[in-house]
């Protein structure tokens, strides 16, 4: 699997939706590892510890943010990213909706 190589969210955005989500500093880690495409035994291998330890960190991280996958845990973090980006009027990430000085979904 070729993994993502440009950066999802810069070190600020990150480090913000971490601190939003009341995730751990390894939950982060993991978190944004996932985000990236890689499987259980490479984010062991890039953060330095095993399968079973990576496995109990996600088991945790899908607990604390109600989530029952993968997919669901990527889904859960850019909605709140986006929401985030509406909310702030944040330009960066929603400039694909040009229909006025609306974004998309606003009433």
């Amino acid at each position: 699997m070729t993994h993502l190589r440009k950066k999802l969210f810069t070190d600020n955005e990150w480090q913000s939706m971490v601190n939003a989500m009341g995730l751990s500093k390894r939950q982060g880690e993991i978190a944004y590892e996932i985000l990236s495409g890689k499987t259980d035994k490479e984010i062991a291998a890039t953060l330095s510890i095993g399968v079973p330890t990576i496995r109990t960190h996600m088991s945790r991280l899908f607990e604390k943010l109600g989530v029952d996958d993968r997919n669901e845990l990527m889904y859960s973090i850019f909605s709140r990213f986006f929401d985030g980006c509406r909310e702030t009027g944040c330009t960066k990430v929603c400039r694909g909706s040009k229909r006025g000085s609306s974004t998309a979904g606003s009433s």
